[in-house]
């Protein structure tokens, strides 16, 4: 063998327990609306193959946000469950990419129950899209700890931030992480309109070309 050449064997062993993950999805539209029909695929397209999407319909709004999240994550019998709105979608790689994180992440922070990425923002009614750093969508978590810690089921919108408030502030009293983002990805696709949950538009600009 060349004698310049050098060789580092980085095998790894193989995990014979892969995580079943669950997309979670509050279904507020019909079953025909468009949007509604691109959530739907956008899960199916995923390459994380071991996946499943439980829904439940909340057309009426007799469920709070938190109480459908709650009866979901009870549903549900996934290690790891994923909360998506029935008018975002997200990019095929995405699950994938989160249980890579989760795993390489809680290898050094073995408290670590929720992992999140960037939002690509969609602007319905102008056709502009961008990255939003900082902007974080609900999230994936072990779904055993939103069993002892369930969503608030009294608040009318922002269920998430309230969720991430709390972990926020026991991972500082813990002092290890216990909530991480990859943020190099931004593969939640994030539907801006008039009648979103938040109602908290962001101001999306059109990108120019030209020299810097």
């Amino acid at each position: 063998m060349n004698k310049r050449l050098t060789y580092t064997d980085l095998s790894k062993p193989v995990d014979t327990m892969p995580l079943r993950v669950d997309v979670l999805m509050i279904r507020i539209r019909p079953t025909d609306n468009e949007w509604v029909k691109e959530a739907q695929q956008s899960v199916h397209d995923q390459c994380y193959p071991h996946l499943g999407l439980l829904e439940l319909e909340n057309e009426s709004r007799e469920l709070s946000i938190g109480a459908a999240w709650n009866a979901l994550v009870q549903a549900s019998e996934a290690d790891l469950v994923l909360m998506m709105g029935d008018d975002d979608a997200i990019t095929p790689d995405l699950v994938s990419c989160m249980v890579d994180g989760y795993r390489a992440m809680r290898r050094k922070a073995p408290n670590l129950i929720r992992v999140t990425t960037n939002c690509t923002v969609v602007d319905n009614e102008t056709g502009l899209s961008a990255i939003a750093n900082g902007l974080h969508h609900t999230g994936m978590f072990q779904r055993r700890y939103l069993l002892d810690h369930p969503f608030d089921e009294e608040l009318a919108k922002n269920v998430g931030l309230k969720m991430a408030s709390g972990i926020d502030h026991s991972q500082r009293l813990l002092g290890e992480p216990m909530s991480v983002g990859i943020m190099h990805h931004a593969g939640y696709l994030y539907r801006q309109h008039a009648f979103m949950a938040s109602g908290n538009p962001i101001q999306l600009r059109p990108r120019t070309h030209g020299n810097a």
